[in-house]
C-alpha cells in the first residue's frame, strides 16, 4: 500500500518504493544524506541477514541435538527395561546384569 507524504513544500509524494523515498531524500536533503541512508540500511540489511542466518543454523544444531538425546534416552530405556526383565527372573543371573548396568552407565558416562 502506497504512503502519500506531506514535504515541507507542502507538496505531496506518493513513494511506491524505497528507492523512491530516497530519491525524495535527494530532492529535499540532497545527495549526502541519501548516500547515508543507502550505506546504512545496506549496513543493517546485511547484519539482519547475517542474524537470521545464525538463527537458523541454531535452530538446526538444536533439532540435531534433540534428536541425538532423544536417541540416548531411547538406548537407556531399553537397558533398564531390559534390566528389569532380567530382575524378574527366577534366578538372577549377575554377569548379564552386570553387563546391562555398565552398558547404561557408558552410555549415560559418553553424554556427561
Amino acid at each position: 500500500m502506497a504512503h502519500v507524504i506531506e514535504m515541507p513544500g507542502g507538496e505531496y509524494i506518493t513513494p511506491f518504493c524505497f528507492q523512491d523515498a530516497l530519491d525524495a531524500v535527494e530532492e529535499y536533503a540532497g545527495v549526502g544524506l541519501r548516500e547515508f541512508i543507502e550505506e546504512y540500511m545496506q549496513d543493517n540489511v546485511d547484519e539482519a541477514g547475517e542474524a537470521r542466518l545464525e538463527a537458523e543454523e541454531t535452530r538446526k544444531d538444536m533439532e540435531m541435538d534433540a534428536d541425538h538425546f532423544r536417541e540416548v534416552l531411547c538406548a537407556v530405556e531399553e537397558g533398564i527395561e531390559l534390566l528389569n526383565g532380567k530382575l524378574n527372573e527366577k534366578r538372577l543371573d549377575r554377569a548379564g546384569i552386570r553387563k546391562l548396568v555398565a552398558s547404561i552407565s557408558r552410555t549415560v558416562d559418553a553424554e556427561l
